[in-house]
């Protein structure tokens, strides 16, 4: 019996992959290849399938193929239904954005657990927010 092949699918980023387990009497083939035991980068659909080995049969009745496709692009976010910020209400302007650059700890707001979001920022913050955003993703 093939054990199964595991995805992993990472919404909106490139870190997809896929994983071919380890096994006795049996070959994974990706577009008719084998491929050997491992964990592979995943894009777009990728299906794989399986086949005995000589000398070895398939249990009847099991699972023999795999298909999944990598999404690319990032799951839709929802905001909390209670604000991080004790300055910011669900119902402001600009919450869902703010509650997203709170969560993803690129803009993580003040000491005090607030956001101050009319406040000006200088442009070091500014530096600190894009550095945050590209190693986020």
């Amino acid at each position: 019996t093939p054990a199964p092949v595991t995805f992993t699918d990472k919404d909106g980023t490139t870190e997809d992959t896929y994983t071919i387990p380890t096994a006795t009497g049996i070959d994974y083939l990706l577009n008719g290849k084998v491929t050997p035991a491992g964990t592979y980068p995943g894009t777009g659909t990728i299906t794989i399938t399986v086949k005995a080995r000589t000398g070895y049969i398939l249990t009847p009745g099991s699972t023999t193929t795999w298909t999944t496709t990598f999404k690319t692009t990032e799951a839709a976010y929802t905001p909390p239904a209670k604000s991080p910020f004790r300055d910011v209400s669900t119902s402001q302007q600009f919450y869902k954005e703010m509650a997203w650059l709170a969560d993803r700890g690129i803009s993580t707001g003040w000491p005090d657990s607030t956001y101050r979001p009319l406040q000006p920022i200088k442009r070091d913050a500014m530096a600190a927010f894009i550095y945050r955003f590209d190693s986020a993703f």
